[in-house]
């Protein structure tokens, strides 16, 4: 990743243990920062660690200076996680955003897969207070969009769908919370 000019490694798990993510994740972060990498842990509801507070847990155990958490606006909603929880941590835990929209009232938990791999909305486009989000995280934060796009424009070659989701992603962010 280094060499491809890579600086964040996003990564998730695959078993509730606390403890023995935490030092997995230590161990990736010990790795990643030898390289001049941050390394996100994204917690997501159908996933072994669903929540922003395992999220937190894991990151404030694993004490690496460049591990932080991805927030992800789906998985916030979806995971039951709050805005008001978000704007307690410590500024330093929170690595990047991935803004999308949907639908404010979730699938049932066997299409949540479904809805983050294929469903996700462009910002502005659903139902989520996507600025709750927004507003409880630094000023500085990046933010990345996760939107698939090919289902809801088959029509459209990948560079004409980026298009579309930057356009669209500009457009919400610049009309604020007054849209």
């Amino acid at each position: 990743g280094a060499e491809l000019g890579a600086t964040r490694l996003t990564v998730a798990a695959d078993t509730t243990d606390i403890s023995l993510v935490s030092d997995r994740f230590g161990q990736i972060c010990e790795l990643a920062n030898g390289y001049g990498i941050n390394v996100d842990f994204e917690f997501m509801p159908f996933r072994a660690i669903r929540t922003l507070r395992e999220a937190a847990e894991i990151v404030s155990q694993a004490g690496q200076p460049n591990g932080h958490i991805l927030v992800d606006t789906l998985h916030m909603f979806r995971s039951g996680s709050l805005a008001g929880d978000l704007a307690k941590l410590d500024p330093a835990m929170i690595g990047t955003l991935q803004i999308c929209d949907a639908p404010r009232v979730a699938p049932p938990p066997s299409d949540l897969v479904t809805e983050a791999r294929t469903r996700r909305l462009m910002p502005g486009h659903g139902g989520l207070d996507l600025w709750s989000v927004i507003d409880a995280l630094p000023a500085d934060i990046m933010i990345g969009v996760e939107v698939p796009l090919a289902s809801q424009y088959p029509n459209l070659d990948p560079a004409q769908r980026l298009s579309v989701m930057v356009r669209e992603t500009r457009r919400f962010l610049e009309q604020g919370k007054s849209a």
